[in-house]
């Protein structure tokens, strides 16, 4: 009997501590959950270690904002650019349909549920 696989790993990257507690208590049921405040806090925490299934990171943050973590983290783990995704409040502006375009990320919409995150992880 094969051993049940382990839920995958997530790193959420969000500025603001109250969103990156709730995502991380509602979604700690289905994913091992990693967060980071900001972006230098992403840097760090995927220095520990960058093997995640997936790399969620919001589109506005100061100072330094999403898609400059993505170039920095992508620049440094060229991996995680086919496990990342933007999660935004403001997924059907131009700057982040444009964004998602040009770097071939997913955008996933806030407020978010696990099963969002499950279908954008699950292998097609």
């Amino acid at each position: 009997m094969e051993a049940p696989a382990a839920p995958p790993r997530i790193l959420f990257v969000d500025d603001d501590p109250l969103v990156l507690r709730a995502v991380a208590r509602q979604l700690s049921r289905h994913f091992r959950v990693r967060t980071a405040l900001g972006a230098e806090a992403a840097l760090e925490a995927l220095e520990e270690s960058a093997e995640v299934e997936g790399f969620l990171f919001d589109m506005q943050m100061e100072p330094v904002d999403g898609p400059e973590l993505f170039a920095r983290a992508t620049a440094r783990w060229p991996e995680l650019r086919s496990r990342a995704a933007v999660a935004t409040g403001a997924a059907e502006t131009d700057d982040v349909r444009a964004f998602a375009a040009r770097e071939g990320v997913r955008v996933i919409a806030k407020p978010f549920t696990a099963a969002d995150l499950l279908a954008w992880l699950t292998p097609r």
